[in-house]
This record gives C-alpha cells, sequence and structure tokens, in this order.
C-alpha cells in the first residue's frame, strides 16, 4: 500500500488529531467542533504520487540565516508525529564603536580690569587717585588716619596725599581734606585755590591772584610762605616747601629734615619742581633735571643726559617720565622694595612715595612697584 503525503495548515495541528491508515484521516477540526464533524470515516482518494527529489544541502558557503521565519510543512518525516515549529529569525546584537567622553575643557579666568584714572598720588604707602568723573579713590594701609575715606559724593579735579591726610581741590576752587587734622590754623574757608599740595603734615596752595598760603605742621618753618608773591607751582615735602616764581626762579622754605636749608642752585630756572623726603629736584625747559639736598641715598644724582617730561621726589627716591613715556628712577640704595624698579611700557605721569612708586600708563590705567604693604601694590578693579 502506498504512503501519500498531505499538507496540513499549521493553524489546524493543534486541535486535529490524526492517524494514517491507507488513505484515511480521522477527527474533528477545531472550528467545526460545534456540532460539525467527519461523518465517519472519509475516504480520501489517493493522490499521484510523484518521484522524490533528491534532497540538497547546502555547502559551507551557501549557509545563510533567513531573516523571516518560513511557513512549517509536513514532509515526508513528520509522520512519525514530530510537527516542526515555526523557525524563529536570529536576534541580531548591534554594536557600535563607544564614542571618546570629550575632555572638559577649563575656560581662562578673565583678568580683572583697573580702573581708569586720571590722577595718582603716593604717600607713607597708600595711593589715592580720581576717576574720570572726579570722583577720589583710595587703597592700601590706612594706619588708623583716615586717609583711605574720602568724602562720599564729592567730586575733585585734583588731589595730594600727605603723610597721614589727603587734600583735594573742588571746580570751584575750593578744598576739602580727610584724614588726620594737621591745621593749627583753620583753612580759609571758602577761599579759591589754582594749585594744592601736601607735605609730611602741612599743606600748602595756590590762591587765584597767585599767592601763597600754608597750614599745618610749622616746626621747621615749611608752613610759613613769603608774602606777596606771586608763584607758578609750588610742592610741599617732608619739613620744607618750594615753589617756583613766575620768572621761573626756585624759592623754598623750612629745612631738608637735619640736613639744613633747601636752598636751590643759584642760577637756575625751572618749569617744575617736586620736593621729597630730605631733597629737592627742579625740571629746566630742556628736559634735564638738577636735584639738591641730602644724597646719601643718590636720590640727587639723577642720569646724565636723561631729558624728562615730567619727575616727583618720594621720601628716599626719585623718578620721572622720559620724553618717550619710559620711567627712570634713581635713590634709594640699596634698592631693597623695589621703588626704583619701574617696570617697561609708556607712562604719562608717575608718583613717589614712601617705599611706593604708581604711574600712569597710557589709557590712564594704574600700574604701582614696590612695597606692598596692605595691597598699595594692587589698584582697585573694576566691578
Amino acid at each position: 500500500m502506498g504512503i501519500n503525503t498531505f499538507a496540513i495548515k499549521d493553524e489546524y495541528s493543534e486541535g486535529l488529531g490524526f492517524a494514517i491508515s491507507e488513505t484515511t484521516i480521522r477527527g474533528v477540526l477545531p472550528e467545526l467542533s460545534a456540532g460539525v464533524g467527519f461523518a465517519g470515516p472519509q475516504k480520501v482518494p489517493p493522490r499521484r504520487r510523484y518521484p522524490t527529489p533528491p534532497m540538497h544541502l547546502p555547502t559551507p558557503t551557501e549557509s545563510r540565516v533567513e531573516a523571516r521565519p518560513r511557513t512549517s510543512t509536513l514532509s515526508r518525516d513528520a509522520y512519525a508525529g514530530r510537527v516542526p515549529r515555526p523557525t524563529s529569525a536570529p536576534t541580531r546584537i548591534h554594536t557600535s564603536t563607544p564614542k571618546p567622553t570629550p575632555t572638559p575643557t577649563s575656560l581662562p579666568t578673565p583678568t580683572p580690569e583697573l580702573l581708569r584714572m586720571t590722577t595718582v598720588t603716593v604717600s607713607d604707602g597708600w595711593v589715592c587717585g580720581l576717576l574720570p568723573d572726579g570722583t577720589p579713590i583710595c587703597w592700601g594701609p590706612d594706619r588708623g588716619s583716615g586717609t583711605l575715606s574720602p568724602p562720599l559724593g564729592e567730586t575733585f579735579v585734583s588731589i595730594s596725599s600727605g603723610q597721614t591726610h589727603v587734600a583735594a581741590l573742588r571746580a570751584d576752587g575750593t578744598v576739602a581734606f580727610w584724614g588726620r587734622d594737621h591745621n593749627k590754623e583753620p583753612w580759609p574757608e571758602g577761599e579759591r585755590f589754582k594749585a594744592i599740595s601736601s607735605g609730611a603734615a602741612h599743606t600748602c596752595g595756590i590762591r587765584v591772584d597767585d599767592s601763597v598760603i600754608c597750614r599745618g605742621w610749622n616746626e621747621h618753618g615749611q608752613a610759613a610762605a613769603p608774602e606777596n608773591r606771586e608763584f607758578a607751582a609750588v610742592s610741599s615735602g617732608y619739613s620744607h616747601t618750594c615753589a617756583i616764581r613766575m620768572d621761573g626762579t626756585p624759592v623754598c622754605w623750612g629745612r631738608h629734615d637735619n640736613v639744613g636749608p633747601p636752598t636751590p642752585p643759584a642760577g637756575e630756572t625751572f618749569i617744575a619742581i617736586t620736593s621729597g623726603g630730605r631733597h629737592t629736584c627742579g625740571l629746566r625747559a630742556d628736559g634735564t633735571p638738577v636735584c639738591w639736598g641730602d644724597d646719601s641715598n643718590g636720590k640727587t644724582t639723577p642720569p646724565e643726559g636723561v631729558n624728562f617730561a615730567e619727575i616727583s621726589a618720594g621720601s628716599r627716591h626719585t623718578c620721572g617720565v622720559r620724553l618717550d613715556g619710559s620711567v627712570v628712577c634713581w635713590g634709594e640704595e640699596p634698592n631693597r622694595w623695589g621703588e626704583t624698579n619701574p617696570p617697561g611700557g609708556v607712562f604719562v605721569s608717575v608718583s613717589s612715595g614712601e617705599q611706593t612708586t604708581c604711574g600712569l600708563r597710557e589709557g590712564n590705567r594704574v600700574v604701582c612697584w614696590g612695597s606692598n604693604d596692605l595691597l598699595a601694590l594692587s589698584p582697585p578693579t573694576a566691578k
């Protein structure tokens, strides 16, 4: 008896029991189980047999995995009761090359911008300046004198610092003071001035009529200005004062401390004058400096053959701005604080103090060098 092969769909394979006896199929289909079934054995006509084609197994190079499941069929060897299940597609594992973790880049710390100033004045380690709108600002060691506390809401056109006090000139010509009061006599109330200069503990000013008056400590006669004289400039030192008459000749009063009278050299005329601790320097019209007084630290020996646009005498040293804008300093030997070691670059003005020197660069930026007592070398920055 021949064996016929039948194809049975997968959806019937679970509810259909079958037995192969000749060509008879017995059973009930699941969807016909509600009362409809085969009425007894059903004869299925034998199907025509075809020669079985030889099975072809793929070579290793032909092996491939199908991505889709194929419909299961009952083959010749399925009659033994094994029903093949659909073959599921292989799981693909997607791998990717990990991206490198970016290294965080640290941003550079911005450099704080220094405040712009139009004037700077240095005294006993502390510094004051005027902002472009005339507002005063001071920094460095206070030493309990109140020099770092200018009046609020005030603006000025010029400023001059003494050892423990500050004098500033308003636009209307009146004078304001802060710090210690060294005035033995009251400063003329409401009187107008063209210029002011503070010494260690005294202050002098040029009135609008070009006469000079001084107030403050007068132990050596430094506050006893000559009367009925006209002056073009005045500069107060530690215990002396010097001024320039309208014809350029220098006049001095007081003492160079224990050195002697601050007598200027005869026959000289100057366009500017500056008084220090125990020495004084004048600037000729051609820019060459002349200094006199105590030369114990070389402070009255300026460099030869150098022309200056401006000079400033400190306690034991002097600095000047050359015609090319560079700064040159002399005195204070040995130079233990560095106040005579200016930085390079172009400056428009300079101010020498006790152990500190400050200058204004182009663009009105303040640069200081020397002793950094209580951050005297650190000008305020813009907030």
